[in-house]
């Protein structure tokens, strides 16, 4: 994780943030699990930003955005007044999973009337250089605590093993319940990409399913159909290559082999398992009996 905080140095709630954050996660999520980066201020040069965002799943920033009639020219203002655009980004060959963009407008847009239209074009550009989902305000951020803590509530949850949606949801309702009446914090952020995509995974959950699921021995006792379906799904599991719905599609087809000889099974012997209804073999039987016949 990179955290990018105040490029511009005239944001002193911007650096902040980045300094809170960095704080808590560093104390609070384990460095075997998250490796994480702070950089701010004059140091956040465009070839320096471009070098350390390869490679990061997420990256936090926190600065003045700038806006362009084209989306591929919009970006973040770093120091000496440069812009880092989504062209570049997407030049770089930049993929990460999560951007959270925690930005309020420069001085050389201010002619320009921030809303959320013109945020939603911003989050496209980024979304066009190869980031799979991206969080940023409506509006004008306001500098305050507040702020900040929805923010570390939001990544808080994020590293409790949830996905992107469901923490962005949980910080707006901690933001809903806990600041004032009259505070829209919970209401300033939008997701745009995919809301159920888990950035940052326990390595041991998955040692609990393979203990419930034992692919050993679903391939020593079970079916062939079923065995060879579902030891199918287990390597695109582990060679981490397929989408999330491409997993779902083999786990589909694994299923339907299960339901076919279990179905098999069932309907092998359909007399015995009628609920209570008698089914003649024969169809002349069966005609008599629709017919009130003997």
């Amino acid at each position: 994780m990179l955290i990018v905080a105040d490029p511009t140095e005239d944001l002193e709630w911007a650096q902040k943030e980045g300094e809170q954050l960095f704080r808590v996660l560093s104390e609070k999520v384990s460095s075997s699990r998250l490796e994480i980066e702070f950089i701010g201020g004059r140091q956040v040069t465009k070839l320096k930003l471009l070098s350390l965002i390869k490679g990061k799943n997420i990256i936090h920033y926190s600065g003045h955005l700038y806006f362009s009639d084209d989306p591929l020219e919009n970006g973040w203002q770093i120091s000496e007044s440069k812009i880092l655009k989504a062209r570049e980004i997407k030049n770089s060959g930049f993929n990460t999973d999560l951007v959270f963009s925690n930005s309020c407008q420069s001085n050389s847009n201010a002619s320009r009337t921030l809303n959320s239209d013109l945020m939603n074009n911003f989050a496209g550009a980024f979304l066009m250089s190869g980031i799979k989902s991206f969080i940023g305000t409506n509006w004008e951020i306001i500098d305050n605590q507040n702020t900040i803590d929805f923010t570390i509530q939001f990544y808080s949850y994020l590293f409790s093993d949830k996905s992107i949606g469901e923490s962005l949801f949980l910080a707006k309702e901690y933001a809903r319940r806990t600041f004032d009446t009259n505070d829209l914090t919970w209401t300033n952020y939008s997701l745009h990409g995919i809301p159920n995509q888990q950035v940052i995974l326990d390595p041991t959950k998955g040692k609990t399913i393979q203990k419930i699921i034992n692919p050993t021995l679903i391939s020593k006792f079970y079916p062939s159909n079923i065995a060879v379906s579902y030891y199918s799904f287990i390597q695109k599991q582990k060679e981490e290559t397929e989408s999330p719905f491409e997993l779902i599609r083999s786990l589909i087809d694994s299923f339907e082999e299960f339901s076919k000889i279990v179905g098999g099974i069932i309907f092998s012997d359909h007399q015995h398992h009628s609920l209570g209804k008698y089914i003649p073999n024969n169809p002349t039987t069966q005609l008599k009996l629709k017919n009130g016949g003997n």
